[in-house]
């Protein structure tokens, strides 16, 4: 199985959630996928883990808190698939202090990265670690940008450096599909 990694700039619900949908749906075909999950999304990725761990006030047991904490959660990344041949979703809920950290780690085990920039400016800065970590740490042809024209360009240029001139960039405007079908091709082909 190939893992993908999401990744994405928090704060538009509905963009981002329709992407994830379509492409990571469609890649539990393929092997399992990771995300850092945030409250602007947890709506859309909830299981029934999640709900029994809610419900028994046990819901602190989905946080990365520590070091030792993030190793034992990615132990228990399921890459096989279930019964109906599907791949799982693996959401990383963290705080402040462990979502670098946990970034970096599954940067380390992905074999495609996908990362929605969608709303990427100098306000909203908060996925330049991630580009940066992307650059230093992944071969750039394994990582797919989706951009649309509200993305700084420039922004990811300066955060990425070289390797974003070697990194598959996908223009995806809402409600497009035929795009979304062309970020899932391009991450096919950088999983390969």
């Amino acid at each position: 199985p190939r893992m993908l990694l999401v990744l994405r700039v928090f704060g538009d619900r509905a963009r981002t959630g329709a992407l994830f949908a379509r492409i990571a749906a469609r890649w539990q075909r393929f092997g399992p996928v990771t995300t850092i999950a945030a409250p602007d999304a947890a709506a859309d990725t909830v299981d029934p883990g999640d709900l029994l761990r809610f419900a028994t006030g046990r819901i602190g047991e989905s946080f990365v808190t520590s070091k030792e904490g993030l190793v034992q959660r990615l132990a228990t990344i399921d890459v096989e698939p279930d019964r109906d041949g599907r791949f799982r979703v693996d959401e990383f809920c963290c705080h402040d202090d462990t979502w670098q950290a946990t970034v970096v780690a599954l940067i380390a085990r992905a074999d495609a990265v996908v990362m929605d920039l969608r709303g990427f400016n100098a306000a909203r800065r908060g996925a330049e670690f991630e580009l940066e970590q992307l650059a230093a740490r992944v071969a750039p042809e394994r990582v797919v940008l989706v951009v649309d024209a509200s993305t700084d360009r420039a922004l990811v240029a300066s955060a990425a450096g070289e390797a974003a001139a070697h990194m598959t960039v996908v223009e995806v405007r809402r409600g497009n599909e035929r795009q979304t079908d062309a970020a899932f091709a391009a991450l096919l082909a950088a999983a390969a």
